[in-house]
Formats: structure tokens, C-alpha cells, sequence
């Protein structure tokens, strides 16, 4: 039922997208959005900063280029994996019933490289030569009242999936000050890293931790002493 709900709402939407964007079309826009993603991307990397205004919104530009200061990006775009596809269309208006902005929603599945380099050339993030695997539902807008304007892209949306629990271990050599941890091994269960570090600063020093999952921020070994 939802989903019959949301399919009509796109089907309401899209008749006022058209309405002031006649050339407008589900099946041709989204190779015409990838277009503007890839370009995006690369202006992002190439620190061409005027010509990405024109591309992202004033909401997406900040979100894109914080934290990159004093950075070296490398991304490129290497294929489709899927034909991107529209999945949801919106047009509300803001302030006033003429405010009007559309916004439309298209599934990526592409295959990308990601490098990020820190001021002294030494990498950060990814790497250039393993490209990755990435399902993305990028958001693009336009305001529709303007016959010149353009869509742009206008953000991500990040899918909230909960946090899975990782599995800590831990073993106690028999320190002589661990008498509450006698020789062994123990096994517990952390929802959150701030859980894990509260907990880590309680533990006796000596104690010896180790991460299982292999898989998480807090991933190795630990001396609580350090």
C-alpha cells in the first residue's frame, strides 16, 4: 500500500515537472543525471570550484568540499554496472504555491576508484587501482519557475540500516593485577564504538584486547596502558 501511495505521488509530481519542463522524460533524464554526477565528481577532484557551483545545489556544494582543504582527491568513473533509473519524483512549492522546485531521485550502481591523498602525498582512503562497487540514490533538483534553469545535483540519500554489533575478546595473562580477571578468556557484546571506548577506559591496565570482526573502526590490538 505505501508503495502504491508513493508511486502516485511521483505520477502527481511528474505531470507538474512537465508542466514547466516540457523536454522532460523518466527515461531519457537519467543518463542526463549520471552525466551531471561524473561531472560533478570530477570538478570535485580537479578543485574547479566555479564550474561545480553550476552543477550542485547550495545545499550539496559545502557537503561535497568540507574537509577537502589541503587534500588530494583522485576519483574516477569506470562503469555501469545497471542502467541508472528514475525511482521517485517530487515537486513542492516553498514559501508560496509559485515557489516551485522539482526534485527526482535516480539509482546509480556504478563502478568507481576513490584515492584520497592527505598535504604530504600519503594515502588516506581507497586507492586508485582496486575500483569499488557502488549503489548510490542521488537526489537532483531544479526550480522550476525559472525557463533557464538546469538540474543539478542536490545530494545523496544515505540508506539508515542499524549498526550491527561487533564481538570483542579478551584475555588476562594472569597479571597480578588483574585479580577480578583471572587467567582466561572473556567475551562481550558493543553496539557503538563510544561504548567500546568508555568501556576500554575502565579496564585494568595490562589487559590485552583484540577486535574479532576484523571489520570496524576499533579493528586490532589494544594495550589499555597506551
Amino acid at each position: 500500500m505505501e508503495k502504491l501511495k508513493q508511486s502516485a505521488a511521483s505520477q502527481l509530481a511528474l505531470r507538474k515537472v512537465k508542466d514547466h519542463d516540457p523536454d522532460f522524460s523518466t527515461k531519457t533524464f537519467p543518463e542526463k543525471a549520471q552525466e551531471i554526477f561524473i561531472e560533478a565528481h570530477n570538478c570535485l577532484a580537479n578543485f574547479n570550484k566555479q564550474k561545480l557551483h553550476s552543477l550542485v545545489t547550495e545545499r550539496c556544494y559545502p557537503e561535497m568540499v568540507r574537509g577537502n582543504r589541503y587534500k588530494t582527491i583522485r576519483w574516477s568513473f569506470v562503469e555501469s554496472l545497471e542502467p541508472p533509473r528514475v525511482v521517485h519524483v517530487r515537486c513542492d512549492s516553498i514559501i508560496n504555491r509559485g515557489n516551485l522546485y522539482g526534485q527526482v531521485t535516480v539509482r546509480m550502481h556504478t563502478r568507481q576508484t576513490l584515492a584520497i591523498y592527505d598535504r604530504f602525498g600519503r594515502l588516506m582512503y581507497g586507492g586508485e587501482e582496486v575500483p569499488k562497487d557502488v549503489l548510490e540514490y542521488v537526489v537532483f533538483e531544479r526550480y522550476l519557475v525559472n525557463p533557464y534553469g538546469t538540474w543539478r545535483m542536490h545530494g545523496k540519500i544515505e540508506r539508515s540500516q542499524p549498526r550491527n554489533p561487533f564481538h570483542l575478546f579478551w584475555k588476562s595473562g594472569g597479571c597480578h593485577n588483574l585479580s577480578a580477571f583471572p587467567e582466561g578468556t572473556y567475551s562481550m557484546e558493543l553496539s557503538a564504538y563510544a561504548s567500546f571506548r568508555s568501556w576500554r577506559d575502565s579496564v585494568p591496565v595490562g589487559l590485552e584486547l583484540r577486535s574479532v570482526c576484523g571489520n570496524c573502526l576499533v579493528c586490532g590490538w589494544w594495550d589499555s596502558g597506551s
